[in-house]
């Protein structure tokens, strides 16, 4: 997510108002300390434009 997120220079901010995950939430998720809901990855993916299994198969 972090390469996806800076490669578009996205700040976190930018991506909770994108996905509608909370920005603490995203940290978390990019930083590891949480796996995420399932449900937050995808809304991460479609914010991002990409397909839910391209997505995944970069991370």
């Amino acid at each position: 997510m972090a390469r996806v997120r800076n490669e578009r220079g996205w700040t976190f901010d930018k991506l909770e108002a994108e996905s509608g995950v909370h920005r603490r939430t995203l940290i978390a998720m990019e930083h590891g300390t949480t796996n995420g809901r399932l449900d937050s990855w995808f809304r991460v993916a479609e914010s991002f434009g990409i397909p839910a299994g391209e997505f995944f198969s970069v991370l």
